[in-house]
């Protein structure tokens, strides 16, 4: 058995492109007229928010105790030694109570994964991941985050509290 192999004349090939290329157009185009009509799905970004996810992973915060101001870290530097890119510094000092009080806390976010390791590591719950997204800026410095800009004041700094309050059973 042998097989014949034909070969496509160079006129035929020219129509069949030609033929081709104006069913693909048309199929866009087909499309294309099914969406003119119907209703628009766009959201306006700055001035409609989409609801996040619970578990959403934005900006770090830096819990303090909003009764006494005090923040909850005791310097450990376990959020140090775990982070993959390193981008967290920490300073320490032994205070007049020989307690451990951190004098400096830098996370670059602009070379943050967003792991989250620092935040389940952490043995009294210092930080926790915050839904705040929008962190662009033109200058890198800007995306160094210092005690300062990382500060929330909490109500019940109790990392075994489940969120709504209720003690677990």
């Amino acid at each position: 058995m042998s097989e014949v192999i034909r070969e496509i004349s160079p006129v035929r090939q020219y129509f069949k492109n030609l033929f081709d290329g104006v069913k693909a157009i048309y199929n866009g185009m087909r499309l294309t007229l099914k969406y003119m009509f119907l209703p628009k799905v766009t959201e306006v970004y700055p001035d409609v928010k989409r609801n996040l996810p619970q578990r959403f992973r934005g900006r770090f915060a830096f819990l303090y105790n909003k009764d006494d101001g005090k923040m909850l870290c005791i310097g450990c530097y376990a959020c140090v030694k775990v982070c993959p890119p390193q981008t967290i510094v920490m300073e320490t000092i032994k205070g007049e109570d020989k307690k451990i009080k951190t004098t400096r806390y830098e996370i670059n976010i602009g070379e943050c994964i967003s792991c989250a390791n620092c935040v389940e590591v952490c043995p009294v719950g210092a930080l926790e991941m915050t839904h705040e997204y929008e962190t662009a800026t033109f200058n890198q410095m800007d995306l160094v985050y210092g005690m300062d800009k990382l500060a929330k004041y909490v109500e019940k700094p109790n990392m075994y509290m489940p969120p709504d309050g209720k003690a677990k059973k």
